[in-house]
């Protein structure tokens, strides 16, 4: 007859088998806020895989929460915007960038650097300017533009004229001699803006409503 063995006092239990305590870790979520897909991810009606399927969304995409994780169930939330309905938050990351609120409709292709300070004043054409006389001396209203065709008029120092055209060089004796046609009240021909080679200058370019002419 085999004797039966002593119980052994203070004998530990065979342990079995544990449950996991440890929970997926989740992307904290906040209502309102912006996440983006890690991956094509689909909306569902209700937080269960087998309830009605309401869009499928791409990797990348901006979501707009509308609740806080876990609720209804564990893994689901809920999301307003592109699409109302559940998405399994273990698949949402945060928002990587904001793009502009309102980007430029056509930007220059090529933006000077450094602009001007100052840019140029745009001169007037010359048969839309006018002159004032300067020289002390009065000055004489030819026919043409030569000193030697003769004479119209004289325009006395601080008068003024209308200039109607381009000018012209003075060629021969006085070579070089720059000519304006002018109008003075009706009165039209050529004074010399210049002396001879250019030098010197009898009158001064103006904007014509700074003397009375429209």
């Amino acid at each position: 007859m085999v004797a039966a063995l002593p119980a052994t006092a203070n004998q530990p239990a065979p342990a079995g088998p544990q449950a996991s305590t440890s929970a997926p870790i989740e992307l904290a979520q906040t209502t309102a806020q912006c996440r983006q897909l890690s991956r094509l991810e689909r909306v569902y009606g209700s937080a269960d895989l087998a309830s009605e399927r309401v869009a499928d969304l791409n990797a990348g995409t901006r979501v707009t929460l509308a609740g806080p994780v876990n609720d209804p169930s564990f893994g689901w939330i809920r999301i307003s915007n592109p699409s109302t309905g559940f998405i399994l938050a273990t698949f949402l990351k945060p928002c990587t960038s904001t793009p502009p609120a309102n980007p430029p409709a056509n930007p220059p292709a090529n933006p000077p650097a450094n602009p001007p300070a100052n840019p140029p004043t745009e001169q007037p054409p010359q048969s839309q300017a006018c002159g004032i006389v300067t020289s002390l001396e009065a000055m004489t209203i030819r026919t043409n533009p030569t000193a030697a065709s003769a004479a119209k008029g004289l325009i006395s120092r601080g008068q003024g004229f209308r200039i109607t055209g381009n000018t012209q060089t003075q060629s021969g004796a006085e070579g070089g001699r720059v000519w304006a046609p002018i109008n003075r009240y009706g009165v039209t021909g050529w004074l010399a803006e210049s002396g001879p080679g250019g030098v010197g200058s009898n009158f001064r370019r103006i904007e014509c409503s700074a003397i009375g002419l429209p």
